[in-house]
This record gives structure tokens, C-alpha cells and sequence, in this order.
């Protein structure tokens, strides 16, 4: 990270609830951008906000029922860390893609 420049700000009881609203804020910054690269913890529900946010619902193509919920991006940067704790000790580390090329986003 270059900075700690603060996009968005929300209060609520849970990230379920707060993450659509961040996403929103994000947005506001650069309305005509996709999302940008995002990490997040493994339980977080950002990944999803950004398909609410910026997903697009695909083109119907003629086969079949056209598709009605939104699609991430081709060029979404996403990723998960999940951390595995035993007795209050950080026993591993894992890297979970959600978007994108993993070579891309672990580079970023």
C-alpha cells in the first residue's frame, strides 16, 4: 500500500451490513472506474458488495434463460487472507483468490 488514505468511512453491527455502503463511497471517487484491487479478511463480505457495486449483468446471448444477477469483471483484483489461529496463536496463513489472475493479484 503507497498510502493510508481513508476512501470511506460507515458504522453498523456487522460488515454485512457496512460493506455495500463502503463500496458506494469507493465508487464516488471514480464513478466511471471498475473496483479497485481489494484484499479483505477471509469471513469479510466485500468481495460481494463489489459485484453489487460494480457487477454488470451479461449480455444475453440466445441461448437459454437470460442471466438477471450481475457478474464480477474480467479485470477484478480480489483476494482473501485467511488467517488459522489454535489457542490465540497464528498457526497459517492462506491466500485465497476471489478475482482475478492469481499471478496479477498476488503481484499487486
Amino acid at each position: 500500500m503507497d498510502s493510508r488514505l481513508r476512501v470511506g468511512c460507515a458504522i453498523g453491527k456487522s460488515e454485512e451490513e457496512i460493506a455495500p455502503e463502503l463500496m458506494e463511497q469507493v465508487k464516488m471517487h471514480d464513478p466511471d472506474e471498475g473496483p479497485p484491487a481489494l484484499s479483505s479478511d477471509g469471513k469479510g463480505p466485500y468481495p460481494k458488495a463489489m459485484v453489487e457495486t460494480w457487477g454488470k449483468v451479461p449480455e444475453y446471448g440466445g441461448r437459454g434463460a437470460p442471466l438477471t444477477l450481475p457478474k464480477p469483471g474480467k479485470d477484478w483484483q480480489c483476494l482473501q487472507v485467511i488467517k488459522k489461529r489454535k489457542g490465540g496463536k497464528l498457526e497459517s496463513v492462506r491466500i485465497k483468490i476471489v478475482y482475478g489472475d492469481p499471478k496479477e493479484v498476488k503481484a499487486k
